[in-house]
């Protein structure tokens, strides 16, 4: 279908905006076009973004997807809803509000094509209607959940609604159709690259896998002599060969909704809840756990032809807690900024706001398979652990974004002032927010793990891991940020 631009100067204020939400489970930024991956993965969103809205610098407070969802949903960080874990047993604050109950309370159908509420009841929360199309073990794509949003979007949609769309195509098991993975990989995978999976084979971690996953992969693939699968690129092409049909899946239902004579006037956001680790860039393969950009550094593409400019890009800082203002500020209702710690978007689109109320600060957490914080502003990214974990990293790293994005050089302790600085600055930010949400301690320290708790027990050691030299570095860190402090004093 052609993407139409800006249609209007404004959107009448008497016609109701519908909203369609698009989330691509653990969909990395840097694999869509429009954020400039050279290969053929995003056709249709990339004309999207041509024509709307790209946030270049959008960032999840917390991974992986039912603490991002739940900030999503709450509008806040997760110290404030806190959730913070994946299959934790911490359920939202109560005091949070939620976007699908506040848009049909005021009279927006909501409906959701997902299976979140099967691992969390609160998923279901303000849903007029929840259509699950998944089974346990399948993996159905994005053209299944198409299916089930076209059945109500044409036999029991009324206006307005906001309907929320969950694609799984990108999370693991990576499985596309093989025409679209020779798209991007033409070789014989057993010879190529030969040992570039070797440290994944090696990681007790690969027993999370699905046994006969790698060897679907291969026994399809006509092009091999071997029998096992040494090329990671391989993988990756499979994980681009997801991203390009989750693509075939926005257009899809763009065309349904341009049939309906609804595209004009919907409000269409799509986004991440994480992203992806793929081949070990941080030790960690085919997963989303970590607080590297590659996890924390989400698309988000906005589409409105009767309210958004097009062809525009925001290069502030950004976060999920956003988005729920924005929904509500696109459909002329009220923000209760009282209880929603993010803001609307629609000023930066605007070219009323040129920086965003982050201020370029990003702290997020994760207490699934580690313990850990990161603070991020548009130079640094310091990360801090609570408790060693299972890939033996350091306790604190920290990582100079400017000339290194792809954080691979830990330049902690090498500025010893720089590093003492962040930390002490960090340690500051984590006292500050707790003491203002009254809470008696920091969440992650006090909930540690859920998923590496139990993979860890299961491999027979004693949660939580204990290392001597990893605590000896933890409190030569806080010592440099101690002097640091002192210093600081001193000279004032």
């Amino acid at each position: 279908m052609p993407i139409r631009g800006f249609v209007t100067a404004c959107r009448p204020i008497a016609m109701p905006v519908n909203v369609v939400l698009i989330a691509i489970d653990a969909l990395r930024a840097d694999r869509l076009g429009c954020y400039g991956y050279p290969k053929p993965t995003t056709p249709f969103i990339d004309e999207l973004a041509a024509n709307g809205v790209v946030f270049e610098h959008h960032f999840t407070p917390v991974a992986p997807t039912q603490p991002a969802f739940t900030t999503i949903y709450s509008g806040v960080h997760p110290l404030t809803h806190r959730v913070v874990a994946h299959e934790g047993l911490q359920n939202p604050n109560p005091k949070c509000t939620w976007l699908p109950l506040l848009m049909r309370f005021h009279k927006w159908h909501t409906v959701a094509v997902d299976n979140l509420a099967d691992h969390k009841a609160w998923f279901w929360r303000g849903f007029e209607y929840y259509i699950n199309p998944r089974r346990r073990s399948e993996y159905p794509d994005c053209h299944v959940y198409n299916e089930r949003a076209r059945e109500w979007l044409e036999h029991c949609r009324r206006e307005p609604f906001m309907m929320t769309l969950h694609y799984w195509d990108t999370h693991t098991p990576y499985e596309p159709v093989l025409d679209y993975v020779k798209e991007f990989y033409d070789g014989d995978p057993t010879v190529t690259n030969v040992d570039s999976l070797k440290a994944f084979y090696e990681n007790p971690q690969v027993e999370r896998w699905p046994a006969l996953w790698f060897e679907n992969l291969l026994a399809r693939w006509p092009n091999k002599s071997g029998y096992r699968i040494e090329d990671g690129q391989f993988i990756v092409a499979h994980y681009d060969a997801c991203v390009r049909t989750a693509d075939d899946g926005v257009r899809e239902i763009c065309e349904r909704l341009d049939r309906l004579g609804l595209f004009d006037d919907t409000l269409l956001i799509v986004y991440s809840d994480h992203g992806e680790e793929l081949l070990g860039e941080h030790g960690i393969f085919f997963d989303h756990h970590g607080l590297y950009d590659s996890n924390l550094r989400c698309p988000l593409i906005m589409h409105w032809p009767r309210g958004l400019p097009g062809g525009r890009r925001v290069s502030a800082m950004t976060q999920h807690q956003d988005i729920f203002a924005t929904v509500l500020d696109a459909c002329g209702l009220p923000v209760p900024e009282d209880v929603v710690e993010g803001r609307s978007l629609l000023p930066h689109v605007t070219d009323q706001a040129a920086t965003s109320h982050w201020e370029e600060l990003l702290l997020a957490c994760e207490s699934t398979w580690q313990a850990k914080w990161a603070m991020r502003t548009d130079g640094c990214k310091l990360i801090v652990s609570r408790q060693p974990d299972m890939h033996g990293f350091p306790p604190v790293e920290l990582y100079d974004l400017r000339v290194d994005p792809g954080e691979r050089n830990n330049v902690w302790g090498v500025d010893r002032e720089m590093s003492g600085r962040f930390l002490a600055r960090f340690n500051r930010l984590i006292e500050q927010m707790v003491s203002e949400r009254g809470l008696p301690h920091d969440l992650v320290s006090k909930n540690g793990l859920t998923l590496g708790k139990q993979f860890i027990e299961d491999h027979g050691m004693t949660y939580p891991l204990t290392d001597a030299g990893w605590s000896a570095q933890m409190a030569a860190a806080q010592a440099l940020a101690r002097n640091y402090e002192h210093s600081v004093a001193g000279s004032s």
